[in-house]
């Protein structure tokens, strides 16, 4: 399988952001004085920031603007983005093989673009993308396959050469149902997970760095992923 295309999730996939996303609906709940019930992590973890404010402003009934309530958010993370979320393990390494076979290269990502634009500066990596595609754009979560069929008409890829790489469980199901050739990357958080995702994404890794080093040197521009 030759790939032209290569769709990248951000949080958890190419940098190690997850932890700061774990703790941030408890974090800003108790900052507008309010005591997250049991579980309210797992309760938002598959949906947008949009959707998560929704959701916040109905069962905890808030009374400031969605608008407001996103760059609260926001605000709380910008520094993480800004100064300190470092990039994982083999994706730099990665993503120069894959400019090198001249694959078209974009993110997906449920974060805002700012800061995802902010941290790929950072860690030097933002020119290797086209493109960033965020669910907010879309105005639907990676529940939906709308992010990465948008992702894939800026690419002008096809889909049957064009790999989706994501550690989320729930959006890997998304992307393999929608007929995309999916890559999975651990990351802790999903660990829980991890048996599920063996099972349905096209190629499992530890880390990316086992991509640059092994799925290249067996021709993955030629033979593809396995």
């Amino acid at each position: 399988m030759k790939i032209t295309g290569a769709i990248f999730d951000l949080d958890g996939t190419l940098i190690d952001s997850m932890g700061v996303w774990d703790e941030l609906a408890d974090q800003y709940l108790l900052k507008n004085g309010i005591m997250a019930q049991k579980g309210v992590r797992e309760q938002v973890k598959t949906m947008s920031l949009e959707e998560s404010v929704a959701y916040f402003k109905e069962y905890y009934k808030m009374k400031k603007s969605k608008e407001q309530m996103i760059a609260e958010i926001n605000g709380l993370i910008t520094s993480e983005y800004e100064e300190r979320i470092p990039i994982k393990e083999g994706t730099k390494e990665l993503l120069e093989i894959l400019k090198q076979k001249n694959v078209k290269m974009c993110i997906a990502t449920a974060t805002d673009k700012e800061l995802v634009v902010k941290a790929l500066k950072r860690l030097g990596i933002l020119s290797y993308f086209r493109d960033v595609i965020t669910c907010s754009e879309v105005g639907k979560s990676k529940e939906y396959p709308d992010i990465y069929d948008e992702a894939l008409a800026r690419l002008k890829t096809e889909k049957e050469t064009t790999i989706v790489v994501e550690d989320a469980y729930h959006a890997i199901c998304t992307a393999k149902a929608a007929g995309y050739t999916v890559l999975a990357v651990r990351e802790q958080s999903e660990a829980e997970n991890q048996e599920r995702i063996c099972g349905i994404a096209d190629m499992y890794v530890e880390t990316l760095k086992e991509v640059g080093k092994q799925v290249y040197e067996d021709g993955f521009n030629n033979s593809g992923v396995r």
